[in-house]
């Protein structure tokens, strides 16, 4: 197996349920920690230990994003992000002219400020702020500033609703979301004798299908740097459904290497049917299991992988492992197609 390294941040796609709803590709983190809690067994004179077992299982992913992202803070908080929000208009260096003594006519429909419809205006230069009430008339809105004369500026500020804005409610009572995230890293090659120009020669495959975030979020903001987002959080176990065993999981691990061949990894093949008692003329189908090395589990795999050969005795088999006894015992090889290294399994077909 060619060497290999992980490095560098990977990206994210992130789900609620079936739904994708947004990834990240400008992590400037992505970490994976496993822990569980060790429990001793001890007994007998001095008490030695005598095992351990293991309990209180956990998985922590924290992803941290580089840029701002409501979408975040929305799923830590448990809270939904809607479309259109309060914003403040403030004006420019310019200023706003009175056109009609008394008041000024507002460029947008003002929201209310503490149930109230309010601004704030003053004079250019000045240091206090005046609170100006804002009234409706034939559909426009004003707000008034006392003693104001036409043609003499003003600066001016109210809250108003803009309705490209994004807004979310931040809850007293918040319980984050649960997410599924796929996260996605790089493979680097590290192995001085394969022939390959490429430096990155894979990827590793991270599945959490439940990820309960953490119910903290920090935004910290100074003048020279900026403010990343950032996702943490447990994960939850499942169960496929797929296993008569149910057994629990929270995710999985895929290295996917570009290139690699299953086969490649092959050092044995095992018949699970390698002693077949037939009658004369019956027939059964041959079940194989190839053995990798590297602590990978054995696997059944298609018959069409395989090239099945009688050794000797009059029984007859088919390229899809099907053995029709005959009269005499026999012997059947089985190979991987294409790879003569790997070590052939036999079935050993008695006629009874």
């Amino acid at each position: 197996m060619a060497e290999r390294f992980l490095a560098n941040v990977g990206h994210a796609l992130i789900f609620k349920g079936d739904e994708f709803v947004g990834q990240s590709t400008v992590l400037t983190e992505n970490t994976f920690s496993f822990s569980a809690s060790p429990n001793e067994v001890r007994g007998g004179k001095s008490n030695p230990l005598l095992g351990r077992w293991f309990s209180d299982s956990t998985l922590n992913v924290t992803l941290t994003n580089a840029t701002f992202k409501l979408e975040y803070l929305a799923w830590t908080l448990g809270t939904t992000i809607e479309q259109g929000g309060t914003s403040i208009y403030e004006s420019g260096a310019a200023g706003e002219t009175i056109v009609t003594a008394g008041s000024i006519e507002l460029v947008n429909k003002p929201a209310s400020f503490n149930g109230t419809m309010l601004g704030w205006y003053k004079k250019p230069g000045a240091e206090a702020w005046s609170i100006g009430a804002i009234s409706e008339v034939s559909g426009k809105y004003y707000m008034a500033i006392n003693g104001s004369k036409v043609n003499e500026v003003y600066c001016i500020k109210y809250p108003y609703m803009d309705e490209n804005a994004r807004m979310m409610t931040i809850p007293a009572d918040f319980n984050p979301d649960e997410l599924h995230v796929v996260i996605i890293n790089d493979l680097y090659n590290a192995d001085v004798n394969k022939d390959s120009g490429a430096s990155v020669i894979g990827r590793l495959i991270t599945d959490i299908p439940r990820l309960g975030l953490d119910p903290s979020q920090d935004l910290t903001l100074n003048a020279t740097s900026s403010a990343p987002t950032q996702l943490s959080g447990t994960a939850f176990r499942y169960t496929s459904g797929e296993s008569c065993a149910e057994e629990a999981v929270y995710g999985t691990m895929t290295e996917q290497v570009f290139g690699d061949k299953w086969q490649d990894a092959v050092v044995a093949l095992a018949a699970e049917n390698s002693n077949m008692e037939l009658a004369n003329g019956e027939t059964e189908t041959a079940i194989i299991r190839v053995v990798y090395g590297n602590n990978v589990a054995s696997q059944r795999k298609d018959n069409s992988n395989f090239t099945f050969t009688k050794v000797s005795g009059d029984a007859s088999v088919d390229n899809k492992g099907v053995v029709t006894a005959a009269a005499a015992d026999s012997v059947i090889s089985v190979t991987l197609t294409g790879y003569a290294n790997v070590e052939p399994a036999y079935i050993y077909v008695t006629v009874g």
